[in-house]
């Protein structure tokens, strides 16, 4: 006869427990805690997928060796990865991105000339007095980069120093300036001269002899010519003289153009510029309502024979203009009429230029 023994809370010692008796379902939930586990005896099969959390790890636990070769972006955690993580080298330009190296991520002195583009450096690149003489390249300065006025006598490559009254002459053997005394209170003698001809003739600069500086025998007058006078040495001031000519002033023998005898081939292209016309501008105003008129009522007999060459508009005009002749045979002269297509809303103001004949 079987019978069933009764123990009491405590009575249960581990001697009293068969081997492999306690199985899952007789421990109790939350009943085995962290001392009952022995040292390194749980496996990775025994934690479950995803059960390790952050706080679970303890810190520096993660070593390389432990991390996968595909380990990307998204298990990392912001600001994770620190300088010293990072391999020499191991940034290349494909993982930099676009605008992302600034002035700041930039060592001084490290950008060098090739990596600088052709025609990168502008002016607004160039700090003030940053050019200084070694960088000017051999012959680069013209005349055209030199300010009007800046050139002092300090700046003109010389043999000697300049003192007051001293003018620049040309040293030909030591390929330099000389300063030299003015003579004769700032003229200088063709004599002191060094570039002269091989005759020991003066070149002046072109137009650098006014009149007033030749030796004659008397003094010009208005369109005389100059004419050598072996008997005195000196230049004769002439008037001119056309006596085969039928047309010329009266008295003077000055020569006149005939009438007629200018034609359009003996004009030079461009020769006829706005001054040379002899032009009149008529200021017209059409009141309000009304529809045209004749401008000067009267005539003006400056603009008999002329020609219309055209009109201005300097203020309104809100009607088409459909009329614009020169009428002749008016009391003073000749008028300018003018026909509106209809009548005016406003004063309408017109300047029409006449050439005159």
């Amino acid at each position: 006869m079987a019978y069933r023994r009764t123990y009491f809370d405590g009575q249960v010692t581990t001697p009293a427990i068969v081997p492999s008796a306690v199985t899952e379902e007789k421990i109790a939930d939350d009943a085995i805690t962290s001392r009952k586990i022995k040292d390194e005896t749980i496996t990775g099969a025994d934690i479950g997928v995803g059960q390790v959390q952050t706080e679970d790890l303890a810190d520096g636990a993660v070593t390389a060796r432990k991390l996968g070769s595909d380990v990307s972006i998204v298990p990392l955690a912001d600001n994770a990865v620190s300088t010293a993580k990072i391999q020499d080298n191991a940034v290349v330009t494909q993982k930099i991105d676009n605008q992302a190296v600034t002035g700041d991520k930039l060592q001084d002195a490290s950008v060098s000339s090739i990596k600088i583009g052709n025609g990168a450096v502008t002016n607004t690149k160039i700090g003030t007095s940053a050019v200084t003489k070694i960088k000017l390249a051999s012959n680069s300065v013209g005349y055209l980069e030199i300010i009007n006025g800046s050139i002092e006598p300090r700046h003109i490559r010389a043999v000697d120093t300049p003192v007051n009254g001293e003018v620049p002459s040309y040293n030909q053997a030591q390929e330099r300036f000389e300063w030299k005394p003015a003579a004769g209170g700032g003229v200088t003698k063709h004599t002191d001269l060094t570039d002269k001809e091989v005759a020991g003739v003066i070149d002046h600069a072109n137009d650098s002899i006014p009149v007033s500086k030749l030796q004659s025998e008397n003094v010009p007058q208005n369109l005389y010519r100059a004419s050598y006078s072996p008997a005195t040495g000196k230049i004769s001031w002439l008037p001119h003289k056309h006596t085969t000519l039928e047309d010329k002033e009266d008295g003077d023998g000055v020569i006149d153009h005939a009438n007629q005898s200018v034609t359009t081939a003996k004009i030079k292209d461009g020769a006829v510029t706005r001054p040379k016309l002899s032009y009149k501008v008529i200021s017209i105003t059409i009141p309000a309502l009304q529809v045209g008129g004749i401008f000067p009522p009267l005539g003006d007999p400056d603009l008999d024979g002329g020609v219309i060459l055209g009109y201005s508009i300097p203020v309104n005009q809100d009607q088409i203009l459909r009329q614009l002749f020169l009428l002749p045979g008016l009391p003073q002269g000749t008028g300018v009429s003018i026909l509106l297509n209809a009548p005016a809303i406003a004063d309408n103001t017109f300047e029409v230029v006449v050439l005159r004949q």
